[in-house]
């Protein structure tokens, strides 16, 4: 059985169950995080770097903590892909591995205590 169609079939099996695809963190609550570097000199700041594919990624954000709220990073709704770098004055790092996520918008709360006067 060729890997194709393991994943192909392993995709119909979630269709079947119910699982939703569209299902995911919201940009209000989604959050990335990262470990600081181990080694080499001091740490300035890190770069996250996001995009809709693994190889179509710019920076959005610039942070000197390890993490970053998704609704800092102007992100849309769909598929998105992420790595980090650390940097300073010498220069900037190789990236961390790249991952996947999947981001959905939401609309507002409803308003609340609607009154006449």
């Amino acid at each position: 059985m060729s890997p194709h169609f393991k994943a192909f079939m392993a995709l119909i099996l979630l269709l079947v169950a119910g699982v939703s695809f569209a299902e995911g963190p919201t940009v209000a609550d989604c959050r990335l995080t990262w470990g600081a570097p181990t080694s080499g000199g001091p740490v300035e700041g890190y770069r996250v770097y996001v995009g809709p594919t693994a190889a179509d990624k710019s920076a959005r954000f610039e942070t000197d903590q390890t993490a970053a709220d998704c609704s800092d990073l102007g992100l849309t709704e769909g598929q998105q892909y992420a790595h980090v770098t650390a940097f300073n004055a010498a220069g900037e790092s190789g990236g961390t591995n790249t991952v996947p996520f999947f981001v959905v918008t939401q609309p507002p709360g409803a308003p609340t205590d609607l009154q006449v006067q």
